[in-house]
């Protein structure tokens, strides 16, 4: 017979046992070179921790054929524990609904919480102005994926704005380098440099970077699973107050620790 091992996921296990879902928000603003990758290596290294994730995607549209979040919203009942242990579900009118559901966003949150009680994760993969108006005031963290393209410059200072002016949401900036990247560089690349200087100067905000690098070798996901760990662990800790905080800052738990190999915070104030 088998006897119970300790490993580097077993505290967040305990965690997931007692409390549930942890949410998080992945801003969506057109750069697909950017939140793609990011958004799939992010969900790989929950299921690698043994969480159930759910992706709220705000792209796609509930219909008859295709339930999702809306359905889910409609029903009394807890749904099902999921099957599979990653799941995306269409979510753009349900998400549509709890963002313009008014100034009772303690309610809108519950709700949330209430559909997905048997998940570990739910991330929330829409656009500024849904997360900002659907988790405003929250304490839920929020990570913006930028890219190396010219054109994510605009869209990604855009979204960063909206989370900051309408939704109290302190972003944390993912620059994600292609592979092959030199990782000993500590400057920032073009585009994210030229963001932090705007949201400097702007918006007088000083934003925290953090290095992707999109490897092609699935067993490097495990790199990522240090910053995840403590991004989780934060998430519980909010999700078990359930309370408002307004214009609330990012925690600064979530990114303590070891630096992974492909994930690690830049200095943006040299």
């Amino acid at each position: 017979m088998l006897s119970a091992c300790t490993h580097q996921a077993a505290g967040l296990l305990t965690l997931n046992e007692r409390q549930s879902p942890r949410i998080l928000s992945v801003v969506q603003h057109g750069d697909e070179l950017a939140e793609l990758p990011f958004l799939w290596r992010l969900c790989l290294a929950c299921t690698t921790l043994g969480f159930t994730v759910t992706v709220l995607d705000a792209t796609i549209g509930e219909s008859e054929s295709t339930p999702g979040l809306l359905q889910r919203l409609q029903q009394e009942t807890t749904p099902p524990a999921p099957t599979n242990s990653w799941t995306v579900l269409p979510s753009k009118e349900g998400l549509a609904q709890l963002s313009f559901a008014g100034t009772n966003h303690q309610r809108g949150w519950h709700q949330l919480t209430h559909c997905f009680s048997d998940t570990g994760v739910v991330i929330l993969y829409c656009n500024a102005e849904c997360a900002a108006n659907t988790l405003k005031g929250l304490l839920v963290p929020t990570l913006l994926p930028v890219s190396q393209q010219r054109a994510s410059l605009l869209t990604s200072y855009l979204a960063l704005k909206r989370l900051l002016i309408v939704g109290g949401q302190q972003p944390t900036i993912i620059s994600v380098q292609a592979p092959g990247t030199d990782n000993g560089n500590a400057s920032l690349p073009p585009v994210c440099s030229s963001l932090v200087e705007c949201a400097r100067n702007f918006l007088n905000f000083e934003a925290r970077v953090i290095a992707f690098t999109d490897t092609a070798d699935d067993e490097n996901a495990v790199d990522f699973l240090p910053f995840l760990r403590g991004l989780l662990e934060a998430c519980a800790q909010q999700v078990s107050s359930s309370s408002l905080a307004t214009h609330a800052p990012f925690p600064s738990t979530a990114l303590d620790g070891p630096t992974p190999l492909n994930m690690r915070v830049l200095d943006v104030h040299r």
